[in-house]
């Protein structure tokens, strides 16, 4: 896709989501409308900034990462500056209520690394994180279901360990020197099929 398309896309999913009135409230409207784009791990695009915005724009989902993407991409049009934290994580820790079929393939995963964005608003950092949509509560997901725009919300996941980068090309650096074969893992592939199919089926039972 190019450049000029995805940023037109962009541009029309900002005026959708904000009514230019109050910016507190237009923050939190787009915060609330990416964290509903059903989460889906879409593998091979994590490290390429374009392909992430283009999935998510034209599938209309996505992990944590063309998320957080997305939403720093909109937060810059409001002036707010947006930095990147990534959290290292193990699956397995999550506390989430997986199948047993699942819970066995998350245990045998190493560490991972999860993107949430650090929002500079009234002179203080914050972390912001849309990663689960609200129909994955069910399954005990730390959603978070209210923000006030002002304060930290809940990181996703349960961190081991963080670190803050300047830029999307910072933080691929990071991670791919911490583990150069992140996206070559069977296991993970495996893992990443299964959960996505799992998401779907929680969000069809009530």
């Amino acid at each position: 896709m190019k450049k000029e398309v995805m940023e037109r896309m962009i541009d029309e999913l900002f005026k959708k989501w904000t009514e230019g009135k109050d910016k507190k409230r237009d923050r939190i409207s787009i915060y609330v409308n990416i964290r509903d784009i059903p989460f889906e791990v879409i593998p091979n695009i994590a490290f390429d900034y374009d392909r992430s915005l283009e999935a998510i724009l034209t599938r209309f989902r996505g992990s944590c990462t063309p998320k957080h993407l997305l939403l720093s991409k909109m937060y810059e049009k409001m002036g707010i500056n947006v930095e990147y934290v990534v959290y290292v994580f193990y699956w397995e820790d999550l506390g989430v209520k997986y199948p047993s079929s699942l819970k066995e393939l998350a245990s045998k995963l190493p560490e991972q690394y999860h993107l949430a964005c650090l929002a500079y608003i009234n002179d203080k950092s914050i972390v912001i994180d849309a990663t689960w949509d609200l129909p994955l509560k069910k399954a005990n997901f730390p959603v978070n279901e209210d923000w006030d725009g002002e304060n930290d919300t809940k990181v996703a996941v349960n961190p081991v360990d963080k670190y803050i980068c300047k830029s999307y090309q910072e933080r691929n650096e990071y991670i791919l020197s911490k583990k150069k074969d992140y996206e070559n893992s069977s296991e993970i592939y495996k893992f990443y099929k299964e959960l996505n199919k799992w998401l779907d089926e929680l969000r069809k039972t009530k």
